[in-house]
């Protein structure tokens, strides 16, 4: 048997393993000399080998006890202090087809091999399918005989010396056998006791890992059921470092009648239905009670939170706006309306809240942030610096005081309002000509990107001084902030560029196999100070200056169904959209690679979608039938990386349901209006 429940990996720290001895029930008797031969007396011990093809199929009930884990340390819930009770059932047929299904509280797994592939529900939710490789392992586990033609499969055995005592310290004379199944990625130790030939242990170890691990199956209590012998008493010992979990399996009936074969299938899961968003409810509430009471300052207050937390912008606006009219020095509704003034990009009226909510007493440390994003889009990294620190936000701080002495310039020639720039497409990825110093090679145009950045190896050729690092995670190369002099994109050239560096393998792993080599991203937010049409399908880029005397060719460019677009804090752009009929607002980022859109797990329940079927070593894929970006905009048929966006909202509370790509927004012409913030979807 082959149990692991909590998925335990296996290691020697728990095994006790004697010497060799003749005192022990068993020893006098006659010691095998091959592995076939331990194998052998199984058989016979068993009932023969024509008993046991006589019955291809066989079912075992069993009661299970998870007893409670040794010095569990109060308050620990990942410790298990008291012992828990549930049902498990086993079923399995002479070639290899398997189902068990696990009771315990209200837990339900449920493991199968349906002959080609095996399968593992969790709770009726989540659906995970094996690799080719776990393929061979399930069928292995699922064979009902399996010590049957274990050499024509390809078992590896080895005889191992005899012991003495099992791992418990019990005295018997066991012969062990060292089998390595087909793809598996360690072996087991078999030992049977000499004395009845019936198998006694089975033991698995990992050497390999920080912490010992290991399990120890142990099969008693062995009774004879339809003319051959089945263990009633089977109990699973993991140990994990100095932590040990032990389960225990009564048999409560074993039977050899037929199994339907539609037991052993994958299942096909229901339709699921579209939950309903708790936030939305709740604002309607606000809404309510807002309205009930309009001289209430904090029914006012409270709806313009909940309405911000919904990502109601304009609604907040109203209700904040609101507060203020009967409290002009709200703290909260000033804050707030800050915030929704930077969303929109009217940095002055955030300014003159900023101060008066500076009177009032909110904590210096959050008007700080605020006062950061403000400065950044002013490109004041000096003062920008500042406010970082007082916001405790140092590693930032860090990187922008490195930007402070030679302040980025934009350059665009005078005679010129627009510029066009060739894309060349790969994946759902659009890569842009541009040049670092001297260096001509292609970039990312990235809206999740801040700045620029670039390869180390681009960064060493330009010479680059790194003046500070970012440490990412353990084990992650640090990333690098420097300046390169100069960077062109078409005609437009900017001085002073901040870069953050890249090791080279990170940049190859955003973009891919492409044939184009690519040594950088390009931040959109660097065009800011730009109208930018993104032409996918025409593969053209095209950004038009935002001076009065280029208000024509801006104008020409705002056209068609259009939706806000939010900006926040450095360069995050959010905007509105829907995913079926499920609202929400979704993260902007062209450089993302590989699907379309990823959403987190509630936007994704919202909109009735389920988790697809797992594999390990794959990203979980599943088709969205519809989302809507504008009136008149929509997007049918696309694909999305489930379960890859954790978070749910953004660092000012309000909600993110996910991000979306080039596969969402490249499927027609877009236009990113940095200077009125909109998102434009020009007619085709």
């Amino acid at each position: 048997m082959s149990f692991l429940l909590w998925c335990w990996a296996l290691a020697p720290g728990c095994l006790r393993i004697p010497p060799e001895s003749t005192d022990a029930p068993g020893a006098n008797a006659e010691a095998p000399t091959t592995a076939a031969e331990v194998l052998d007396r199984y058989t016979r011990a068993l009932g023969g080998e024509e008993a046991l093809r006589a019955h291809p199929q066989r079912t075992v009930e069993a009661r299970l006890v998870l007893r409670a884990e040794p010095n569990c340390e109060p308050g620990d819930e990942s410790c298990l202090s008291e012992d828990q009770s549930g049902s498990f059932l086993h079923q399995s047929t002479l070639e290899g087809r398997l189902y068990q299904r696990t009771v315990l509280g209200d837990n339900v797994e449920e493991h199968g091999f349906d002959g080609k592939l095996g399968w593992s529900l969790l709770g009726n939710e989540a659906l995970r399918l094996d690799t080719p490789e776990e393929a061979e392992i399930s069928r292995e586990e699922g064979l009902l005989h399996w010590h049957l033609d274990a050499s024509k499969r390809g078992v590896e055995l080895q005889l191992l010396p005899p012991r003495a005592e099992d791992s418990r310290g019990r005295v018997m004379t066991l012969d062990g056998v060292r089998w390595r199944s087909p793809g598996a990625p360690m072996a087991k130790e078999l030992w049977f006791a000499r004395d009845t030939g019936l198998l006694h242990e089975e033991v698995s170890k990992d050497e390999q890992g920080d912490l010992p691990q290991s399990q120890i199956v142990t099969y008693e209590d062995y009774k004879k059921v339809d003319g051959v012998v089945v263990a009633h008493s089977i109990t699973v010992r993991n140990q994990l470092g100095d932590r040990i979990q032990e389960v225990e399996f009564i048999t409560q009936r074993v039977h050899h009648e037929p199994i339907a074969d539609d037991r052993f299938a994958i299942p096909v899961l229901p339709d699921v239905q579209p939950k309903p968003d708790p936030l939305l409810a709740q604002l309607e509430t606000a809404r309510s009670e807002a309205r009930e009471e309009p001289k209430d300052v904090a029914a006012q207050v409270e709806w313009a939170r909940t309405a911000f937390m919904a990502a109601h912008f304009d609604e907040a606006r109203t209700a904040a706006t609101g507060a203020l009219a009967l409290d002009p020095n709200e703290p909260e509704a000033l804050l707030t309306l800050t915030r929704l003034h930077l969303l929109r990009g009217e940095l002055a009226q955030a300014e003159k809240l900023l101060k008066r909510a500076r009177k009032t007493g909110v904590r210096e440390q959050v008007l700080a942030r605020e006062e950061s994003w403000i400065l950044h889009r002013k490109r004041d990294f000096v003062r920008l610096a500042d406010a970082l620190d007082e916001a405790n936000s140092t590693t930032l701080a860090g990187r922008y005081r490195t930007f402070a002495g030679t302040p980025l310039v934009a350059t665009w020639p005078s005679d010129a309002c627009a510029m066009d720039v060739d894309m060349t497409m790969h994946e759902t990825l659009a890569l842009v000509p541009i040049q670092a110093g001297d260096i001509a090679t292609h970039a990312i145009f990235d809206t999740g990107a801040a700045d620029l950045i670039i390869s180390a190896s681009l960064a060493d050729e330009l010479e680059v001084a790194i003046q500070s690092r970012t440490k990412i995670a353990e084990g992650l190369p640090d990333i690098g902030h420097g300046q390169i002099p100069r960077l062109q994109i078409g005609h437009l050239q900017i001085k002073n560029v901040p870069v953050n560096v890249f090791d080279d393998a990170s940049i190859e792993q955003m973009a891919g196999a492409s044939k184009t080599r690519v040594r950088a991203v390009f931040g959109a937010s660097l065009l800011r100070d730009y109208v930018v049409r993104v032409d996918v399908p025409g593969k053209k880029l095209r950004a038009v200056s935002t001076a009065r005397k280029c208000k024509a060719q801006a104008e020409a460019l705002r056209t068609g169904p259009s939706a806000p677009m939010y900006l926040h804090e450095t360069h995050y752009l959010y905007i509105p959209a829907r995913m079926n009929e499920a609202e929400g607002i979704y993260l902007l980022n062209t450089g993302m690679r590989g699907a379309d859109l990823t959403a987190n797990r509630p936007a994704n329940d919202y909109a009735g979608i389920r988790m697809p079927p797992l594999r390990s070593g794959e990203t979980p894929m599943v088709d969205v039938r519809r989302i809507q970006l504008a009136d008149g905009v929509e997007i049918q048929g696309a694909r999305e990386a489930y379960g890859l966006f954790q978070q749910t909202q953004s660092s000012d509370g309000f909600r993110v349901d996910g991000m979306f790509g080039l596969g969402i927004l490249g499927r027609r012409p877009f236009v990113l209006d940095f200077e009125q913030l909109r998102l434009h979807f020009p007619p085709t």
